[in-house]
Formats: C-alpha cells, structure tokens, sequence
C-alpha cells in the first residue's frame, strides 16, 4: 500500500496575505517528503480560494525537480475545459522533464462555478468529458492520427514530444459513485475514490465495486489501483479536537457551495452555505484525534484494502497548525502503520530509456 500527500492549495484566512500560499504549500510537501512518501497529489480548480491550485502541471513540474524520488499524480485534469491537443503535449513535456514520474488524473469538473466561468455547459459536462478523453486516448495511439468528434476535433498531428512513460502515463479518473468505480474497474482504469468526508462504510463500497469490475477487466501490462482520500488532524489536546471538528464543519459548508450548488464566489472568496449534516454528521468522514485514535480509524480504513491512501491536513487550518500534526503523524501516527507497498514502482516497465 502507498501513502501520498495531498497538496489542496485551501487559502481559508485572507488576512494573511495569499502571497504565503505556495511557499506554505511546499513546507508540507517537505514535511512529506521528511516522511518518506510516495509522492503528492494535487488538483485543477480555478477563481476560488477553496482550492488555489489553476496549473496542476506547473506544479508536478516544481516538485519533481524538487523531490526526484516522488512520483506526481494530478487528481484531476478538468478535461472540459481545455484543448486535448495542447493538454497532451504539457502532460508529456512534464513526464519528460519529471523523468517518467507522472500520474494524470481526469474528471468532467464537478464545480458548477468553475464550468460557468470558462462558458462551458454543466449539463453537458458528462457527454464533453466522454468525447474528449476518446480524443485524448486516440492522440496516444500512434503518429499523424485524427479524430472527428461532437466536441472535439483535430486534423493529423503528432503530439511533441512523446511521453518518457509508453503509451503515456498512468491514468486515473474520479469516481464519486460506486457504480463508477465498478465500470472504471472493469475498463482497465484506476480509480480516485472521490469520497472525502464520507463514513467508512461508503468508502468500503467503493473499494469492492471496483474490486468487482476489476475481476472482469481484461489483463493489463499496468498493476490497477484505487485511491482513497482521507484528511486528518492529530493533537495532543483534547479541547483541540472540538476546535477542528468545528472548523471541518465550515470547510464542509464551503465545499458543498462548489459541488451541491451552482456556486456563489465573491471576488474570489467562496461564501458557506447552510447544511443539514451537523458537526460530528460531517466528523464521520474525516480523522480527527489524538494518535491512538487516528491510528485505530486508519488501520480500520486499511483492512478495506484500498492500494494508496493519500493525507491531507489542510481543510482551514492555519499554517502552524497544520505542520504541528504533520508532525505528529510523523513522530506518532505513521511508525504504528505499515503502509509502505511490497508492489514494483508504479509506471517502472513503461519509461523509455535515454540514449
């Protein structure tokens, strides 16, 4: 099992000047990296302060030079909103320039607001999503190729350059029901179980509908994964828990402004929404705890037999906060788990070698 690091890019406090956001951000990656993580995750969102993170593939690239022994999924790729053809060559200049280390999640963007906003049409999001990655799918099937879709087309080219990873990276896609997770399974695909601040059993039924397409699927070269996200937050103090109970409660308040609504964001800044799941509804689906208590809930998790786990502690913390349970979870937390994977590296097979 493989453990990643989450990079959310949350910016929840606008007194403290945004111009601290990404330099706080790559003082959690190092913390991960200090624990010896696989590698980091990290997500397209646009014109919110919920998620700061607008270039994914910017992003892989500065932390591949920085930490050359991580792998680099973006989870997701918004794939309706952009030019398969220019997506394609960023992702294959930055596996090149990563050394083949490259991961790229995909999904049709479940954010009404951010769809809006770049004049794509939410209720054709599915059907967009479906024609682009067929688009993006026949770009990696050979040179001087074509596609003529709905929403997509292109006349013969050749992507350049190739990917360092043959036919291309790993893909993931962002599965938010079971049913999805079974059909990504049973295609081949690996699955980012979209299900943060669920209670554990819906994690579970995730994990075995993928299970179950997987035991259809046809024999692939690739080993298939699905992930799970799970926040956390270890302390030491008991009154401190009740804090970042409340807090989780009101970043639940601002994400289910982007996903369960149209979205209304105020000269960036998301406005929380009232909700029907109370503190602890919402405190189900997350970690949060003292290290016995975190220990117990994520050995709990791994018996459902996920392939990766990736932590995020940011859900509006401040910056203090979150490295002092990083650094908690190092120290107190990770030796109790045994999450290091017995598997070959992910994607080691397919890199092409450098003459």
């Amino acid at each position: 099992m493989q453990m990643y690091w989450d990079l959310v890019g949350h910016w929840p406090n606008m007194g403290h000047h945004i111009d601290n956001l990404y330099p706080e951000l790559l003082e959690v990656a190092n913390a991960a990296d200090q624990m010896g993580v696989d590698g980091f995750t990290f997500a397209e969102h646009h014109f919110n302060d919920l998620y700061v993170t607008p270039a994914p593939l910017v992003l892989a690239g500065h932390l591949g030079a920085l930490y050359p022994q991580r792998r680099l999924i973006v989870a997701v790729i918004v794939l309706t909103l952009h030019d398969v053809r220019r997506v394609a060559g960023e992702i294959n200049m930055t596996d090149q320039l990563t050394n083949g280390r490259l991961e790229v999640g995909f999904g049709r963007g479940g954010a009404q607001f951010e769809l809006d906003c770049f004049g794509v049409d939410f209720s054709k999001a599915r059907e967009i999503f479906d024609d682009r990655f067929k688009a993006l799918q026949n770009l990696y099937s050979g040179k001087d190729v074509s596609y003529e879709g709905p929403y997509t087309s292109y006349p013969k080219l050749t992507i350049m350059p190739p990917p360092r990873q043959r036919p291309h990276p790993p893909f993931w896609f962002s599965c938010m029901r079971p049913e999805a997770a079974y059909h990504c399974g049973r295609n081949g695909h690996n699955v980012l179980s979209g299900v943060g601040r669920r209670d554990p059993q819906q994690i579970k039924e995730m994990i075995d509908a993928f299970r179950r397409g997987q035991k259809e699927a046809a024999p692939t070269d690739e080993p298939q994964r699905i992930s799970v996200h799970q926040t956390i937050y270890v302390t030491n103090d008991k009154a401190d828990i009740e804090e970042k109970k409340r807090i989780n409660h009101y970043n639940y308040r601002l994400w289910s402004n982007h996903f369960f609504t149209p979205g209304t964001v105020i000269k960036g800044i998301t406005v929380p929404i009232e909700v029907k799941e109370t503190v602890d509804d919402v405190g189900k689906g997350v970690i949060i705890g003292e290290p016995e208590y975190c220990i117990e809930r994520i050995l709990e998790l791994k018996e459902f037999g996920f392939d990766q786990i990736n932590f995020r502690t940011d859900f509006g913390l401040n910056h203090s906060d979150t490295m002092a349970s990083m650094d908690r979870f190092a120290n107190d937390v990770l030796p109790h788990l045994n999450l290091k994977s017995d598997s070959p590296e992910i994607g080691s097979q397919k890199v092409a070698a450098v003459a």
